[in-house]
């Protein structure tokens, strides 16, 4: 079993980690596929460019939640048009955004 990341010196190497250093390069003007590449379809890299430009400290995580409220609104709404609104909240607590 290997030791823990250690969070100060270096980011985790996780997919999330990835789409963000692509907004950064692309922030400071770097080409997707041409300068950077990754497999992955550019979806991911411009809406983390577009929280890079929002802020680059924290534009990113508004952004990912902002996409978590409007995810949990739709469950919400899909939810209502089976059972009571009120039962659908609590569905909707226990539900698993991923």
């Amino acid at each position: 079993m290997g030791a823990p990341p250690n969070w100060v010196e270096q980011a985790p190497l996780s997919d999330s980690t990835y789409y963000l250093y692509f907004g950064q390069a692309m922030e400071k003007g770097l080409v997707m596929y041409a300068d950077i590449f990754d497999h992955k379809g550019p979806l991911l890299f411009v809406i983390n460019y577009i929280g890079i430009l929002i802020s680059e400290s924290y534009g990113v995580w508004l952004m990912g939640f902002a996409f978590m409220a409007v995810y949990y609104w739709f469950a919400f709404k899909t939810a209502s048009l089976v059972i009571d609104s009120k039962l659908a909240v609590v569905v909707n607590a226990f539900n698993r955004y991923e």
